[in-house]
């Protein structure tokens, strides 16, 4: 909105600048600090979780860990599975996943920092 006035008052081209000044030294600052390291944890809800897990180790040689859901409608007890894979590999991992579960549930979210195997090995400190 400040951007908007600033524009109506002065000029609209130097308030343009300053936005793409804005957004390009946000980011700047948000590489710098998370870095490289960028992840994705996707967690797969699926009556087939077993078979995506085994799936997934076998073709991407990724580990995988089983978290226990229960359905909030249904109250099933459920198996999750969780996994940590780069941001190249998401399309690889839902290839996997619906190959086997066309059903299967998918959350997918940005990971800020992963520390372990097949990633960051020693954590960064501030």
């Amino acid at each position: 909105i400040l951007m908007v006035i600033f524009g109506m008052i002065f000029d609209l081209k130097l308030a343009v600048y300053t936005l793409i000044s804005m957004f390009i030294t946000t980011w700047v600052i948000d590489f710098m600090e998370s870095g490289l390291e960028e992840a994705r944890t996707v967690m797969i809800v699926s009556a087939k979780s077993r078979l995506i897990a085994k799936s997934i180790m076998a073709k991407m040689h990724r580990g995988v860990t089983f978290l226990t859901g229960t359905g909030g409608y249904t109250g099933e007890r459920q198996e999750v599975v969780l996994c940590v894979v780069n941001p190249t590999e998401v399309p690889q991992l839902k290839e996997i996943v619906f190959a086997v579960d066309e059903q299967a549930f998918l959350i997918i979210n940005n990971a800020k920092e992963v520390v372990g195997q097949g990633f960051k090995l020693k954590p960064f400190e501030y």
